[in-house]
């Protein structure tokens, strides 16, 4: 019975792959997936994802559907990962690393975190983002605009320090370096640091 049970679990499984159009995929023993090549789960009106992935090389694409979460998401993409336009609060559960482009436009995000590392750029305008985790690298640029809704105020002020310091031709790499230096944000986006502010533009000078 258990094997019968197995059998069906994972002929079911395969199943419902194919129906989302994803190929060259291996499932692993403890029911994870791995996938040579990309996802794209976009446009489905999905509330949550269907499967739980551990690592995908190419591209993984979940955007323009109504998911809350990120369970079930690859720990490593090795192309661009997109999240856009969904109705996550948070980035829970989403990939360590991604090799190119991290995209989580559109949402309702107030703190990036999770994410390790981003080989290539940081798309997170149009959200409610109060600060970036200083345990992310990004080697690319850092679009951050859009998101003016600190404490009701038409401000947000990781905004205003990414705005005021790219005036003064200062990388997104460089700010984020600085920021995890100097932390003039508390980790929960809730507090500034005016002193530890005023430190880094010094340095930034």
């Amino acid at each position: 019975m258990k094997y019968l049970k197995l059998f069906e679990y994972y002929g079911k499984l395969e199943y419902d792959l194919q129906v989302y159009k994803i190929k060259n995929y291996i499932i692993k023993n403890d029911g994870t997936i791995n996938v040579d090549g990309s996802v794209d789960l976009s446009n489905y009106d999905l509330t949550e994802i269907p499967f739980n992935f551990s690592r995908v090389e190419g591209s993984f694409h979940i955007g323009y559907n109504e998911l809350t979460s990120l369970k079930g998401c690859p720990n490593y993409v090795g192309k661009t990962f997109y999240c856009n336009d969904n109705r996550l609060t948070s980035l829970m559960y989403c990939p360590k690393y991604v090799g190119h482009g991290f995209d989580c436009s559109m949402n309702r995000i107030s703190i990036i975190d999770n994410v390790e590392y981003i080989g290539n750029y940081l798309c997170c305008y149009d959200n409610l983002i109060r600060n970036i985790s200083s345990n992310i690298e990004v080697v690319g640029n850092v679009d951050i605009y859009i998101n003016n809704s600190y404490k009701n105020l038409k401000i947000n002020p990781i905004e205003i320090i990414f705005k005021s310091l790219n005036r003064r031709n200062i990388s997104d790499k460089d700010i984020l370096e600085e920021l995890s230096i100097y932390r003039p944000i508390k980790d929960d986006g809730t507090v500034i640091y005016k002193s530890k502010l005023k430190e880094m533009y010094q340095q930034l000078d």
